[in-house]
């Protein structure tokens, strides 16, 4: 005996090859090609860095903490931990405007101090404010996974002066 194919499986082939003349075979379009978008365009260009990291600075610890990446925006903040105290905070941002990114430093919660995005890779970031004294420059690189290094560089009594940290995600 035969096998008979359902009935509702024929109406779209009915439907397609009588009435809809769109549903006929056609020529697939090709994909639609956009160009590359230059890194640092969009702050899902630092969504790397989203986490909790931790490591040692000096004679205590460092904690940096950024959110996930969302409306245009990233928020975080840092804390230096010695002899189990707060030694030093300042809450972090970094936003994506219309021309470029900009990580903004409140140190103990002062008036914000902007640094905007001069140089852009998939493992690293660099910021600047000339203006500023002490940093000048703010990079991240990410090392891997779950390793981050930051490194600020400005200077201090006209003395160029530089400090790495060497985080862990925790």
């Amino acid at each position: 005996m035969p096998r008979r194919m359902p009935l509702l499986s024929l109406v779209p082939m009915v439907l397609c090859s009588a009435a809809l003349p769109s549903c006929r075979s056609a020529p697939a379009s090709a994909p639609e090609v956009r160009a590359p978008r230059a890194c640092g365009t969009s702050i899902e260009d630092v969504a790397w860095m989203e986490g909790r990291w931790q490591g040692p600075s000096g004679p205590g610890t460092v904690d940096e903490h950024w959110t996930h990446a969302a409306g245009d925006s990233m928020l975080g903040m840092s804390r230096f931990i010695s002899k189990g105290r707060t030694a030093f905070f300042e809450y972090l941002r970094m936003e994506a405007r219309p021309d470029g990114l900009y990580y903004i430093a409140h140190p103990k919660a002062r008036p914000g101090v902007e640094f905007k995005l001069v140089r852009c890779s998939e493992r690293e970031v660099l910021f600047e404010n000339p203006e500023n004294d002490h940093p000048k420059r703010i990079l991240y690189r990410r090392e891997s996974a779950d390793r981050l290094t930051a490194r600020i560089e400005g200077d201090e009594g006209g003395k160029p002066v530089s400090e790495d940290f060497f985080y862990t995600r925790m």
